[in-house]
């Protein structure tokens, strides 16, 4: 019990009254205090000076004009984008074209002679096939100065088409070809080629497309610039131009202006293309030569498209700005004539707001506050008592009453708990009690079906029925499977009859005498066992000799047939100073979705027929490993194996490890 003095005065005041008033008065404080700060700020807002204005424009125009010609860089490079994927969609498709009807033509009319690449007998009339395609082929080579379609033989020769120029890029074709075909590019400038290439097993042919990359250029070009045109209309319009000087989109289009000279004397365009040519975009300041506002400062933003040998630029007019700016301070005075008047308004009309708020959050407390106490009433568990004279304010003596009620609600409740763990304590124990004596008392059954079954099958002898034999077949195999069951349920049941016996326990002996009595099935399957050094452990060593034995059967029966079974046995230090030992497979595995459902009773992952079992082995293995106070997971990917790993306690006093390390 919580010891408290009783000579405490009466509370007179609710809490949420003082809350609630404190509240208000800091609230009309604050907003005081803010307006006060408020109004300080925006005079210093207005004594900006018309530069700074001018600056942070500025800024929002260079932005602006970056934005815009990295913008229009983009929709080039799509464009350019978009033209090599259909170039080389091309390039593919007629080759696939072309070994399609090549292929169709060795189907009708024969097969060339068995070669490396293609281990087929040939059929009558193969002696003429390879002409008769290479001739079919010829046609596909349109004989263009920017385009063709050759085949190559493996002697060096061009059955059909135009071969490459070099000896060195037919060698490299016929390897690409060799690696399942692609795409290969050569050359430079006006003469870079783009050549797709794919092998034609049966003739040990290569057969290839190629292109000039030049050829589309123009189109491409020319689409680049109505795309950019369609562009115009933003914060400046965009302006396109050679590296010559020619004009190609905006002002001047189509004319050479490389020598136009502003008021100044500075030749614009010269500085906008060595701007470009420098490989850094950046801005130009100039006036503008002429148009409607010929002299006024005009500020660009230019960038380079190289193998184009274009720049791409646009502007804005800092006069532009300059205006701008004027027109920003005076809608500013006058918005701050009126911000003054409304604050003023906001002020007054804040506070009525927050005493009318502050009110109606009072009456919601006090409303919650009543909830609470019911539900404290309805909830209370907790023990000791409070004094509720103690308490300073109204509300809190209302709490303190309420807890005091639950902590006597709490120790009812506590008594009735231990009352029923006593009853499912025994009622799991005749549980136990039942299970072992109905596996017991069911095996004589099955025995005597399976022998009365047996000697029916002796009697009748060769002349039974082939049908009859197969059921009493299938009787005697599912009486045994059953008799597997329950021999597995008698197992897990005595792991709980049975009392744990603690001693000190040397796993490599443990291990070596599984893997001895085991020898058989690892022999038959073929399998290496692995393990390393194990520790010593404090355990119950029968207990642990049926562990391992099943952990190994696992492994070993649910095995891939693609591969030899690898097991692997190690052990590890925990954070906790227990050993945790990990048995590894390179079985099967098991997906991750009955990962947990493992280590249930009878859970079984597979049919019968496929793989022997009870389904009980996982939950025997869980039943000892938590009897030896540790825990069991299991880490598996589906087609690489499975890892079981468990925990055991190290014994209190002597060594923790020893033991041996072999490949069995």
């Amino acid at each position: 019990m919580i010891k408290v003095r009783r000579d405490h005065a009466p509370p007179t005041r609710s809490l949420i009254q003082v809350l609630s008033l404190t509240t208000v008065g800091a609230s009309l404080i604050f907003l005081l205090m803010l307006s006060v700060l408020w109004g300080i700020g925006r005079a210093q807002d207005m004594a900006i000076s018309a530069d700074i204005l001018r600056s942070s424009l500025l800024i929002e125009r260079q932005q602006a004009l970056r934005g815009t010609v990295e913008r229009a860089l983009r929709v080039v490079g799509g464009l350019r984008a978009q033209a090599e994927r259909e170039r080389l969609d091309a390039l593919k498709a007629e080759v696939i074209q072309a070994r399609s009807l090549a292929n169709h033509l060795l189907n009708r009319y024969g097969k060339a002679p068995s070669s490396p690449l293609s281990a087929s007998p040939p059929r009558p009339g193969a002696a003429g096939a390879p002409g008769l395609i290479a001739n079919a082929l010829q046609a596909f080579d349109a004989g263009a100065e920017d385009r063709g379609l050759f085949v190559l033989d493996a002697a060096g020769g061009s059955p059909a088409g135009s071969p490459p120029p070099s000896a060195a890029l037919v060698a490299e074709l016929w390897a690409l070809a060799r690696g399942g075909g692609g795409y290969l590019g050569s050359g430079e400038g006006a003469a870079r080629r783009i050549y797709y290439v794919e092998a034609f097993a049966p003739f040990e042919w290569v057969i290839g497309s190629w292109r000039l990359v030049e050829a589309g250029e123009a189109a491409l070009q020319r689409a680049a610039l109505e795309t950019l045109a369609a562009e115009n209309g933003g914060v400046g319009d965009i302006f396109v131009g050679t590296w010559e000087g020619v004009a190609l989109l905006g002002p001047g289009q189509g004319r050479d202006q490389r020598e136009l000279t502003d008021s100044d004397g500075v030749k614009p365009v010269a500085l906008l293309i060595d701007q470009a040519r420098s490989g850094r975009p950046g801005f130009v300041e100039y006036r503008a030569p002429y148009g409607s506002r010929v002299n006024a400062r005009k500020l660009s933003y230019v960038a380079a498209i190289a193998d184009w040998r274009w720049y791409v630029g646009t502007g804005v007019m800092l006069d532009d700005i300059d205006a701008l700016a004027n027109n920003r301070l005076g809608v500013m005075r006058t918005a701050l004539a009126w911000e003054v008047l409304g604050g003023i308004a906001l002020i007054g009309l804040a506070g009525l707001t927050i005493t009318w708020g502050l009110l109606r959050v009072r009456r919601r407390l006090e409303a919650s506050h009543r909830r609470f106490l019911a539900f404290l009433d309805e909830a209370a568990q907790g023990r000791g008592e409070i004094d509720p004279a103690a308490m300073e304010f109204l509300e809190y003596r209302d709490l303190a009453a309420s807890a005091n009620r639950m902590v006597e609600q709490r120790r009812d409740a506590l008594s009735r708990l231990a009352e029923r763990g006593v009853e499912l304590q025994r009622s799991n124990r005749e549980l136990e009690r039942f299970a072992f004596i109905a596996s017991h008392d069911l095996q004589e059954p099955l025995r005597s079906i399976a022998g009365f079954i047996q000697l029916i099958e002796r009697r009748l002898g060769p002349d039974i029925d082939p049908e009859v034999a197969e059921f009493f077949s299938f009787v005697v195999g599912g009486a045994g499977r059953m008799r597997d069951q329950i021999e597995g349920l008698l197992e897990y049941s005595r792991l709980d009859r049975a009392q744990l016996e603690r001693t000190v326990v040397v796993l490599d002996e443990v291990v070596a005498e599984v893997i001895a009595e085991l020898e058989p099935q690892i022999a038959a399957a073929g399998a290496c066992v692995r393990v390393e050094v194990l520790p010593v452990v404090s355990a119950d060593r029968g207990q642990l000799r049926l562990l391992f034995t099943h952990l190994l059967d696992n492994a070993l029966k649910f095995r891939n047939p693609d591969r030899p079974p690898e097991l692997r046995i190690s052990a590890l230090r925990d954070v906790d100073g227990c050993w945790r030992i990990s048995v590894g497979d390179n079985g099967i595995g098991i997906a991750e979705a009955y990962h947990a459902q493992v280590f249930d009773l009878f859970r079984r992952l597979h049919s019968a027929g496929t793989y022997a079992g009870t389904g009980l082995g996982l939950a025997v293995c869980r039943r000892i490993v938590e009897r030896h106070g540790g825990d069991i997971r299991l880490r598996s990917v589906p087609g690489r194996g499975t890892t079981v790993s468990f925990t055991l306690m190290a014994p209190a006093d002597g060594p923790h490890a020893a033991g041996w390390n072999r490949a069995h």
